[in-house]
């Protein structure tokens, strides 16, 4: 009968460390997880602020300025061949 019940003992203790260490587990991801959370959030928040930024810096040109680039382009392009 003693026998019986120190092996449902060390069962139980064997449990309680599994357990334990599942605990500490997922303490230990969670822990890992908030700076990676963290670290899209200021991805997220700086995109749009870079692309403002772009688009102040460099400007999309006037539509003729626009056509004038794409004869520029063709007229140079054509010259490559000669």
């Amino acid at each position: 009968m003693v026998k019986i019940i120190a092996e449902v003992a060390y069962m139980v203790v064997g449990r309680i460390w599994i357990q334990l260490f599942g605990v500490m587990g997922v303490i230990a991801s969670l822990v890992f997880v908030r700076p990676q959370m963290r670290q899209t959030q200021q991805i997220a928040l700086v995109a749009p602020q870079t692309e403002r930024l772009h688009k102040i810096l460099h400007p999309d040109p006037p539509e003729g300025a626009k056509v004038s680039l794409e004869r520029n382009q063709a007229f140079f392009s054509s010259l490559d061949g000669c």
